[in-house]
């Protein structure tokens, strides 16, 4: 590409991304190999979508689906399967426990009926997809 073709499109990046977004991309390109080639395609993809106006809703418990996005209200609801160290299985095993509306008392109760480990509800916990649900069944008088 000629030098003038660079600096539209340099000078296009930087009047219309944002500076974590372009720092990211910068740094998945010196140092890339195949998984950071869809990391960095699903960035661009993202950052596409929210210059044209596009809203994300956070993962939900029965609501979001296990790799499927789903339109709510004109919003896209993220799925189990967008969350970093959540598998397929693990994210279709959270979807066939929550998305009937099946209701768990606890994270305890949640982890035994999907079968997955104690890192990915974690993760969940992370991003608030949990919600106020406690970690255990019991109940304490005291």
């Amino acid at each position: 590409m000629t030098s003038v073709v660079l600096a539209v499109k340099k000078s296009f990046l930087l009047k219309f991304a944002s500076v974590s977004w372009l720092l990211t991309v910068k740094v998945l390109k010196e140092e890339k190999n195949a998984k950071d080639e869809d990391v960095l395609v699903s960035l661009q993809l993202v950052n596409e979508m929210l210059s044209r106006g596009y809203e994300f809703l956070p993962i939900e418990l029965g609501k979001s689906r296990g790799s499927k996005y789903v339109v709510e209200d004109g919003k896209v609801r993220l799925p189990f399967s967008s969350l970093k160290g959540l598998g397929g299985a693990a994210a279709d095993a959270l979807e066939k426990v929550t998305i009937h509306g099946e209701e768990y008392i606890s994270v305890e109760e949640l982890q035994q009926a999907s079968g997955v480990g104690s890192s990915i509800l974690d993760r969940l916990r992370q991003v608030g997809a949990l919600g106020d649900l406690p970690e255990s069944s019991q109940v304490s008088f005291f």
